[in-house]
């Protein structure tokens, strides 16, 4: 919105004006832009917590549809290999719940300079 007042989106929004009148009076974003305090404020009284228990009641009540999605009792994903969809991603190819050893890096740009 505020490219758009001002006409062109080549502007740095902070610290040039949006506008001027022909009276040399300047529009900045800052005097549009409401403070912490009004959002604050906006937000205490448009938001209650009735209106989010109203809302989300019925959230995590069970349906059908939901009571009917095949699962597994694996302690990690599942992995399809012929999903087109979700694919196992290649960095956990050799990834054991067991540390590696740890071992100086060699051979780097670093290790090379400094021999």
């Amino acid at each position: 919105m505020a490219y758009a007042l001002a006409g062109t989106i080549d502007i740095d929004l902070s610290t040039e004006p949006l506008a001027s009148t022909t009276t040399a009076s300047r529009f900045y974003l800052k005097d549009l832009w409401p403070t912490d305090a009004e959002v604050a404020e906006s937000v205490r009284a448009s938001l209650t917590p009735e209106m989010f228990k109203e809302r989300y009641a019925s959230a995590l009540a069970a349906t059908n549809a939901g009571q009917n999605v095949p699962t597994t009792n694996t302690v990690t994903y599942n992995w399809d290999p012929a999903s087109t969809y979700v694919k196992l991603p290649p960095y956990f190819d050799g990834l054991t719940m067991e540390p590696g050893v740890v071992e100086n890096i060699s051979g780097s740009a670093r290790t090379r300079q400094t021999r």
